[in-house]
């Protein structure tokens, strides 16, 4: 069952989202919620180079232009991501304002709640992970540029 952390990040989460050492994280993915327009889930996945916490209240991501994801979060501000780090799954749910950004879609999302799923006796053994048939560097390079733009 989850359990109710209040409207910030915890330190953890924050963390993981500073931007720094997008190395680390290269794999990992992030499942990003929007709300379509006929009232149903959207599914997308986001990479640590898509994701930066400005502060404990506010995430922004960085969308492909013309996406389903963006339109509907331009035209629908409700989003949710699902994080899962540790031994825990985090649900992130905030509010979308897009703000003016070069080759990307920037949101600033201020964070509305925070919940975190722990099960005693239950370990995460993994998230959804990814590989670029492009490779590794050239994700880096694709992540810094977005990150750098969405630090704008």
């Amino acid at each position: 069952m989850s359990r109710l952390l209040g409207t910030e990040l915890p330190q953890e989460l924050a963390a993981l989202f500073n931007g720094q050492d997008l190395t680390s994280h290269w794999s990992r993915t992030v499942p990003l919620v929007t709300i379509d327009a006929a009232g149903f889930p959207h599914f997308a996945i986001l990479s640590f180079g898509e994701i930066l916490a400005v502060s404990p209240r506010e995430l922004r991501i960085g969308l492909y232009p013309n996406s389903t994801t963006t339109r509907n979060a331009q035209a629908r501000p409700n989003v949710g991501l699902l994080v899962v780090e540790g031994d825990a799954v985090y649900y992130v749910k905030g509010m979308a304002r897009e703000k003016a950004a070069q080759g990307i879609v920037r949101f600033d999302v201020s964070v509305e709640q925070v919940l975190v799923d722990e099960e005693p006796g239950a370990r995460i053994t993994g998230g959804i992970g990814f590989e670029m048939a492009q490779g590794k560097d050239a994700w880096l390079d694709m992540a810094t540029k977005t990150i750098a733009e969405l630090r704008g």
